[in-house]
């Protein structure tokens, strides 16, 4: 997988950069829905990968869906300001 490794960066817009690519990249190579998330995250490396251990540690659910994890990667990387946008997007497509 030719994707970069995440290290948590504070810029919303490079978060949101890197997860189109990394999304993108596993569409194009076949990757199962149900197996993104097990390539996604050998893509965390240091506060990243230490907050997916703490997520991980505190699972209710025993599966995930790649929904799941998109959530809890945004509440975690995106500001609240461009969390507000998103929602605000997503209500004016409706």
């Amino acid at each position: 997988m030719s994707c970069e490794l995440f290290f948590s960066e504070e810029d919303a817009e490079t978060t949101r950069k890197w997860i189109g690519k990394v999304e993108k990249t596993l569409v194009q190579i076949k990757v199962l829905d149900d197996l993104w998330e097990d390539y996604v995250i050998k893509l965390l490396i240091d506060r990243a990968q230490f907050w997916w251990e703490i997520v991980q540690s505190g699972r209710t659910i025993e599966s995930w869906t790649w929904g799941d994890f998109r959530i809890e990667f945004e509440n975690q990387f995106y500001s609240r300001y461009h969390q507000k946008m998103k929602e605000q997007e997503f209500l004016a497509l409706r």
